[in-house]
């Protein structure tokens, strides 16, 4: 399953971000958040270096959100 967190920077999103990361479903994560755009996240969040090893995105102007309406699917 393919993820993304828009808004990954604060810390639920950090946290979220962190379980996703290592979860065994996950094979694709991108995280977003305009303030950090081409950032590292280990650079912010250094408690959690090496277990996330992803680069912030800017938020696209749009965003396609799928699969939300299945039982065990969450959007918060």
């Amino acid at each position: 399953m393919r993820g993304a967190i828009v808004g990954a920077s604060g810390y639920s999103g950090a946290e979220l971000t962190r379980l996703l990361a290592v979860h065994q479903k996950v094979s694709e994560l991108e995280i977003f958040s305009n303030s950090l755009a081409g950032e590292m996240f280990d650079e912010h969040y250094p408690n959690m270096a090496g277990e996330v090893g992803l680069r912030y995105q800017k938020v696209p102007e749009e965003i396609t959100v799928r699969q939300v309406d299945k039982p065990g699917y969450a959007v918060a």
